[in-house]
């Protein structure tokens, strides 16, 4: 008995192979006595639907004296039982600008169920090096609010969701931390992309407090130092750069008394 498989369209388009199936035709053969026989279908590993598709298959033979009761089956694949995570392009290495920085989560897939997906920070223990450039690791507890596991839960045809993440404070040398995404071992999800770098006063915002840093840093001369070290210190004190608040963590303390008194 032969068997192909058609779009649900009066079968006048048979389904391409490796569209949908990983096999859109074949035969299977009945023994003398046999009265039943398996047709197996697989769907394509990368055509998973994110919705349900209807399609048919139908059945014939060039067997003489073969006649059949019903010839066509209708079959619907089933969306996809697994989600795929990842944080978006633009939320994969950031510069945070306030004292909250939001992280934006994709599903790729899955669209049809309800799930969830967990998130952590976590403090690297050696320096970040973000393209050509390399940070200190910034301290839980002290430049940011550490998340030991926090989930986010995508309700059906929600593909986008967000994460906010509490930034302490700022020194004057700038910090990384990462955030990565999880999902539970026995968990048919999937991640990629499932790390992201948040950067704390990168050099290239708007505030020029790491510039001031560094003219103070490998200054020549004493008049050189007191001008950088007031610049960095009138700053601060006015309580605001790029347009957010700044606390002055022991460790941005210590570097300004480090400075002025060199």
């Amino acid at each position: 008995i032969d068997w192909q498989t058609y779009y649900s369209d009066g079968g006048v388009h048979p389904v391409a192979l490796g569209d949908l199936l990983v096999r859109d035709s074949g035969n299977v053969t009945f023994s003398p006595g046999q009265s039943l026989a398996n047709i197996t279908l697989a769907l394509s590993p990368n055509k998973v639907p994110a919705s349900g598709e209807t399609f048919s298959l139908r059945i014939s033979s060039s067997t003489v004296g073969i006649t059949f009761a019903v010839t066509v089956a209708t079959i619907t694949a089933a969306p996809s039982r697994f989600s795929v995570y990842q944080f978006s392009v633009n939320s994969r290495s950031v510069v945070a600008t306030d004292l909250t920085q939001v992280l934006m989560i994709q599903r790729l897939q899955g669209l049809k169920l309800s799930s969830q997906v967990s998130y952590s920070t976590v403090e690297s223990s050696d320096p970040i090096t973000v393209g050509e450039v390399t940070f200190l690791p910034a301290l839980a507890s002290v430049h940011f609010t550490s998340v030991t596991s926090a989930s986010v839960l995508f309700p059906i045809d929600v593909g986008n969701a967000t994460i906010q993440l509490n930034i302490i404070s700022a020194d004057v040398i700038p910090r990384a931390f990462y955030v990565t995404l999880s999902v539970p071992t026995d968990s048919s999800s999937v991640l990629q992309n499932e790390r992201a770098v948040i950067v704390i006063n990168h050099p290239g915002t708007e505030s020029d407090l790491y510039t001031d840093y560094l003219t103070a840093y490998h200054s020549t001369t004493p008049s050189q130092l007191s001008s950088a070290a007031t610049d960095i210190l009138n700053k601060l004190s006015n309580g605001a750069v790029s347009g957010r608040n700044v606390s002055l963590s022991n460790t941005m303390k210590l570097t300004i008394e480090e400075i002025i008194s060199t």
